[in-house]
């Protein structure tokens, strides 16, 4: 079609079969030179992209979907969301990935309703920055890969059962380190004390961010890891257990509350000292930012 066609770019309507049967189509075109391929949609090829350095795709909607052929080697950047936590490695040839220096996983549940984690070993020898994301009970790519001992950045999220399975497990060292769950109706502080452990585990990172969103409360002992820098909760919050993490994550730089409540219905005001040497001191804190909202209470305006 276009000879010198190295990059696709595909993105649309999720869950329409012609469309994604019309991109696969194209990108099968291309499949010997392509070098950059970015799809919102899952892309199904009989034909192996031999030349891929960045690969984006989206299994969203297909069943037992399976990641088109590619070479471990070339890759340098791998991005791919809602495939089931049994997929296959087998679609990229080889087992190291000798130049990828960006992996992004998103999981959803396994494909057969059951969890299985590949013998095959995985190599990242370069890797600089790991995400993994999900709704699955298990990440099995911690459990398949040898990671470096140091990258730049490591964000997981997911729930609690899948923060239990890893928590035991030996992650790489990051500058960066983000750790972020969305409970709803799961057991809050057991998770939070997972994602306490995780991060006490690794080494000490520059910068370790600590979010949950949930509905839940959380209280002050709930979040115990005093590496946490920035700290984000959506769920009810009083006041009094905002001060008392200021005052116990010594090194909180940035603190954001997206729930916060008065705790005691008849309490209208904290009380807290006048001079600002009386008010620093007792938390012994490197608070530089503080974002509050406040969550309007139905028994507050009766």
């Amino acid at each position: 079609m276009f000879p010198k066609v190295t990059s696709l770019k595909f993105s649309g309507t999720p869950f329409y079969p012609a469309v994604d049967a019309l991109y696969s189509h194209i990108a099968q075109q291309y499949a010997h030179q392509l070098q950059y391929l970015d799809s919102s949609h899952p892309i199904s090829s009989e034909r192996k992209f031999e030349m891929l350095k960045h690969a984006s795709i989206n299994g969203i909607g297909v069943s037992n979907y399976k990641v088109p052929q590619m070479s471990a080697e070339c890759l340098e950047k791998l991005s791919l969301y809602n495939v089931p936590s049994d997929f296959s490695w087998n679609s990229f040839e080889g087992s190291e990935f000798s130049n990828l220096y960006e992996l992004c996983v998103y999981y959803t549940a396994a494909s057969n309703g059951n969890q299985r984690i590949p013998a095959r070993r995985l190599l990242f020898p370069k890797l600089k920055v790991l995400d993994v994301d999900g709704i699955s009970n298990e990440y099995p790519v911690f459990h398949q890969a040898v990671f470096p001992e140091e990258i730049s950045r490591l964000f997981i999220s997911g729930f609690g059962d899948m923060y239990r399975s890893i928590r035991d497990v030996k992650l790489p060292r990051a500058k960066k380190l983000g750790i972020s769950t969305s409970l709803d109706h799961d057991d809050t502080p057991q998770t939070v004390s997972y994602m306490n452990q995780i991060a006490k585990n690794a080494a000490r990172a520059e910068t370790v961010y600590f979010r949950v969103y949930n509905n839940v409360p959380v209280a002050a002992g709930d979040v115990t890891c005093t590496a946490i820098t920035v700290l984000y909760l959506k769920t009810q919050i009083s006041i009094e257990t905002m001060l008392s993490l200021i005052g116990t994550l010594h090194n909180l730089v940035d603190l954001e509350l997206g729930r916060l409540i008065g705790g005691d219905s008849t309490v209208q005001y904290v009380d807290l000292p006048e001079s600002d040497e009386q008010l620093l001191e007792p938390f012994n804190s490197k608070l530089k930012c503080l974002a509050l909202k406040v969550e309007d209470q139905p028994e507050a305006r009766n």
